[in-house]
């Protein structure tokens, strides 16, 4: 059963410090995002937080799952410790967030093609080589604003949804977590006709 009180302690904790701090529900639990990307769950009582090294805790520490009949084991692990002080608990979540950003930034790294970027699929890939872009670097180094563009000038009536998968891929997230104020600012550049 979900602690109720405990997930809206958690989150407005969060939202002093950080801007875009969401809850999803999954799994039986609430994940918690924070600028788009997952620092840690809650289920029932417990705080699980994304760590570094899983390994090196017990198993009955760490957040499970069922999926198909199979116990998924996560790199999220509860840490009592954690609710000692609000400091503490503000130092794991940032601690939780780095890990994110860097696990994110290495699966950026591995993807070799565009189509291996959040995102984009094959279409979009072939699109972007038509104007001249065809590979990861080279997006990251005109940016998605600039590719929009060259898309744009190619097709005037291409969706402005292209401009935000392009962003999320350009910054490593999922173009729903974009920050609110800056899918405003995209969207004002590029009126939709």
């Amino acid at each position: 059963m979900m602690n109720a009180a405990l997930l809206k302690d958690v989150l407005s904790t969060l939202e002093e410090t950080f801007d875009d701090v969401k809850a999803r529900s999954m799994f039986g639990a609430y994940t918690i995002y924070v600028s788009g990307h997952v620092v840690a769950v809650l289920k029932g009582d417990d705080i699980y937080f994304k760590v570094t090294n899983p390994e090196s805790y017990p198993t009955n520490r760490k957040y499970t799952y069922q999926k198909k009949e199979r116990t998924i084991t996560t790199n999220f692990v509860s840490l009592e410790v954690a609710i000692a002080s609000e400091e503490k608990f503000m130092g794991l979540i940032k601690q939780a967030l780095a890990v994110s950003e860097a696990d994110n930034l290495k699966e950026q790294q591995k993807a070799i093609r565009l189509k291996d970027l959040p995102n984009l699929k094959y279409n979009i890939e072939k699109i972007l080589n038509d104007v001249g872009i065809y590979d990861v670097e080279t997006l990251r180094t005109v940016g998605a604003e600039a590719a929009y563009q060259k898309l744009r000038a190619r097709n005037a009536n291409i969706s402005t949804d292209i401009l935000l998968q392009l962003e999320g891929a350009v910054t490593g997230v999922h173009w729903m977590a974009i920050p609110s104020q800056r899918k405003s600012t995209l969207l004002s550049r590029f009126p939709r006709f």
